[in-house]
């Protein structure tokens, strides 16, 4: 593996190659902030997409639990890692600017908010909530990503959305007190259940046109 640290970094004019190891890119200084997509400045480890393309790796992770901040400030498509995992110690958002992927997964202290386009998925918060809304068009599992397993919010609320594709829970989905929805927005969508509990005590709304939910419980 490699592992890269520094508060600043500039990847584009070289690569990096971690085989089918892990890859890590992550800050000297804790509570450093962390643009993907962005550029470097006083307080930020700014990686672009072209910077992140220079990476080969069986998993590109960015950042660690002394990581400040994370936001996602233009679209990003790691071209050499199919799997990106997210770590932080605060929130992660990305509004409008699309992950793309094969798997991701997210750990963060704070609230979570982003938009993807990846087939397999799993994260979690300790506060905040988490609220994904994913693009990928065939089908979105929901599994274990580098040893993060289903999504689980600390007893805040989980919003999962696929606009376009199916989606299959193969691990739990956990908002603990607080609630669950998962919504697919495309016609005749398949959403199923395969042997894993979807659980929000406050409340739990499943919306598809479709679903097969034996495989699993909803709590």
């Amino acid at each position: 593996g490699v592992t890269l640290t520094a508060d600043n970094m500039s990847l584009v004019g070289g690569t990096v190659d971690a085989g089918a190891a892990i890859a890590t890119l992550k800050q000297k200084t804790n509570g450093q902030l962390i643009d993907l997509g962005g550029a470097d400045a006083a307080g930020t480890l700014g990686l672009s997409d072209a910077e992140l393309d220079t990476v080969t790796a069986g998993i590109l992770r960015v950042g660690d639990t002394n990581s400040g901040a994370m936001s996602v400030s233009a679209a990003i498509n790691p071209g050499a890692a199919a799997t990106l995992s997210l770590i932080t110690g605060s929130s992660i958002s990305g509004g409008a600017n699309t992950i793309t992927d094969t798997s991701l997964a997210f750990q963060a202290g704070g609230a979570v908010g982003l938009t993807t386009a990846v087939s397999n998925l799993a994260g979690t918060t300790t506060a905040g909530g988490i609220t994904v809304s994913d693009t990928i068009g065939g089908t979105l599992s929901v599994t274990t990503v580098d040893g993060v397993v289903g999504l689980n919010s600390g007893n805040t609320a989980i919003g999962l959305t696929e606009t376009t594709g199916n989606v299959t829970v193969l691990q739990a989905v956990n908002a603990g007190s607080s609630t669950v929805a998962i919504t697919l927005d495309g016609a005749n969508k398949l959403l199923t259940n395969g042997a894993a509990a979807i659980t929000g005590t406050a409340g739990v709304t499943l919306t598809a046109d479709n679903m097969s939910l034996v495989g699993g419980t909803v709590d």
